[in-house]
């Protein structure tokens, strides 16, 4: 089937002189790269889902709405296939991107719609109802292609951001719903399990990148474990996880706090967008890329618990939920010179595959690399470059991926989707940036 030509992009808003200054030239590309990353998450969840747009929100521009606005161009930019870390790329998929700033003051909402959807609509109809809904805003640019908006406490209006930052979301998914532009596709769930991105906004003015996100499950028919008590929802129980890999010593001394802090948030933040992406897309299964773990395998295990653990409602910030989804993990050194692995595979799918056995097929298929734990639920291995078997890090990186996927669909646990390339399935950091 032929691929739909990628759009020409008109943004008629004017970039303001002062992001072009040397002052903010750091800043920018932190914009830039943030916007870039998850450009590429956008196109592959929409393509996991049949997605037609995305409602997402991000952490760089720190409730700036020119800054977001340049977050959305970095988005839509056209991937370019001879870069070794592809970038952008979702210019087909229209958007509504928020964000907030560390006061909770202001709230900064970007929308854009591909010229392929401009019939059915348009970005500056869609920010105009939205802030319709949200009883207030000042639109500061609006066209068919994008529009940029902003929305500031006023306890006269009874407008207040804290509040106001999960009703942007909810309210721009509905909307599309109702047009027949997002799919309703169940009635026992919020709308929160949509949100894909840092959709409880943690703090801005972290250096540490914006998390990205990983695989996808359907509605798993498998007994629930014996301790598991049913969701409130009524969905399937939040299944009792057994980790039988130890967790090294080394990890818990007091030089490795501030880096378990990272890992943990990095895995926390990613299990909320692979439960989010799996609902939409349908997935049982999830293979997606880690930065922080930096191809230490025993990083990487922790980095999956923290997916995995049961997102506690009461928290303003939510972490993990994603235990009912199987993933492969992977994480490479900036060396390019080991590769870390990690599976698992929920009790729910243990009839279908279990860790163990999916890590060992795994690693015959890349052509070596061992084994280092395994069990039904998780399992985790390490490959090395290896000149006289062939086994380059800087190559299987994108190999592990593509194989996992392959291995899964073999399986039929992952859609059979399409035949143009496997490239599209991989959700998250899957080129691996430095």
């Amino acid at each position: 089937m032929a691929e739909e030509a990628y759009p020409e992009i008109t943004y008629g808003a004017a970039v303001p002189e002062l992001l072009t200054t040397e002052k903010m030239e750091k800043k920018m590309k932190k914009i830039i790269k943030e916007g870039g990353k998850r450009g590429v998450e956008i196109e592959g969840a929409a393509d996991m889902g049949g997605l037609q747009f995305f409602c997402t929100t991000m952490d760089e521009p720190a409730g700036d709405v020119d800054l977001l606005y340049e977050s959305m161009r970095a988005m839509n930019e056209k991937s370019d296939p001879t870069e070794e870390e592809r970038k952008g790329g979702s210019g087909r998929i229209g958007k509504m991107i928020i964000s907030k700033d560390q006061a909770d003051s202001k709230l900064a909402l970007v929308a854009y719609c591909p010229p392929s959807k401009h019939d059915q609509l348009k970005a500056d109809e869609w920010m105009k109802d939205i802030l319709g809904k949200l009883g207030g805003g000042e639109m500061l640019f609006g066209d068919a292609y994008t529009a940029k908006a902003e929305l500031k406490n006023d306890s006269t209006k009874g407008l207040f951001v804290l509040k106001l930052k999960d009703s942007a979301i909810t309210e721009s998914i509905n909307y599309l719903k109702s047009k027949g532009l997002f799919p309703d596709k169940t009635d026992d769930s919020d709308d929160d399990e949509y949100i894909f991105g840092d959709d409880d906004f943690p703090q801005a003015g972290d250096d540490e990148p914006a998390a990205d996100a990983g695989y996808p499950a359907a509605e798993a028919e498998a007994a629930p474990a014996p301790a598991a008590a049913a969701d409130e929802d009524g969905a399937e129980p939040y299944p009792d996880i057994t980790y039988g890999a130890e967790v090294p010593e080394k990890l818990t001394g007091e030089k490795m706090e501030k880096k378990m802090k990272k890992i943990i948030k990095e895995g926390g933040k990613r299990g909320v967008e692979i439960e989010g992406a799996a609902d939409m897309g349908g997935l049982q299964f999830f293979c997606t890329t880690m930065d922080e773990p930096n191809g230490d395998v025993d990083l990487l295990y922790e980095s999956m618990r923290a997916m995995n653990e049961k997102s506690d409602p009461a928290e303003e910030e939510r972490k993990g939920g994603s235990g009912r989804i199987g993933k492969m993990l992977i994480s490479k050194d900036q060396a390019d010179s080991q590769l870390a692995l990690v599976a698992y595979c929920p009790p729910a799918k243990h009839a279908q595959l279990k860790a163990d056995e999916w890590m060992k097929d795994m690693l015959v298929k890349l052509g070596g690399g061992e084994m280092l734990y395994g069990d039904a639920y998780t399992a985790k291995a390490q490959l090395k470059n290896d000149s006289e078997k062939g086994l380059f890090v800087l190559k299987l990186k994108d190999s592990a991926i593509t194989e996992s996927i392959n291995y899964l669909k073999s399986k039929g646990l992952f859609p059979d989707k399409t035949d143009d390339s496997d490239d599209e399935f991989i959700f998250g950091d899957d080129d691996f940036p430095s």
